[in-house]
């Protein structure tokens, strides 16, 4: 990977704090997160540009940045952006599957399709329909039945506040779920395995 800028440790919420308080963590993180999109994107045109011994790796990043769509306009914490970018220049030349998992995974997507508030019980949605609908089968190949039972199957995934992804048993829907006309207990890793096992 290309060496990425050092961005500076993320404001910390202040717990029991003050409305003053709280005021002044979000004048801090607002500051901090248009400093560090700026000190990213500056970075990233930079490589673009000057790495001309891992041309292909680079216009790939830029690639699969694109396809997995998704911004800080709405994730709000550059440093999730940019160990998602980093995670397309590791991964982005190999294995599909492995890439397509690793960053339903990462926090960005997390946040970005809602993955860390999906739990068992109350599936979140979002994340199941761009994953058939914009990364993989298309419009066309899946059901609303599929959206729902693929939902329950990517329960079970936190997010900390400092970026640590983790999988919690008692959130996840452990019973078998109907996708695309096959039934399993499925899970995340393996609904991502059935959609990209598909042809379309």
């Amino acid at each position: 990977n290309a060496t990425a800028p050092v961005l500076a440790p993320w404001p910390a919420y202040p717990v029991g704090g003050t409305s003053a308080q709280i005021q002044a963590y979000q004048n801090a993180v607002n500051a901090r997160n248009s400093a560090d999109m700026a000190k990213i994107q500056q970075w990233w045109c930079n490589q673009l540009y000057t790495r001309q011994s891992f041309p292909l790796q680079e216009h790939m990043a830029l690639f699969w940045h694109d396809h997995f769509a998704n911004g800080n306009d709405m994730i709000n914490r550059p440093p999730y952006m940019l160990d998602q970018n980093q995670l397309f220049r590791q991964k982005g030349m190999g294995n599909f599957l492995d890439l397509f998992v690793s960053v339903a995974k990462g926090a960005a997507m997390l946040v970005y399709l809602n993955g860390k508030d999906n739990v068992k019980g109350h599936a979140n949605e979002n994340f199941a329909r761009e994953s058939m609908e914009l990364f993989s089968i298309g419009i066309g190949n899946y059901t609303e039945t599929d959206v729902r039972e693929a939902a329950r199957a990517c329960t079970g995934y936190t997010l900390a506040d400092d970026g640590t992804v983790a999988f919690n048993a008692t959130r996840f829907d452990n019973t078998n779920k109907t996708i695309l006309g096959q039934t399993a207990n499925f899970n995340l890793d393996t609904f991502c395995q059935l959609i990209v096992s598909k042809p379309a």
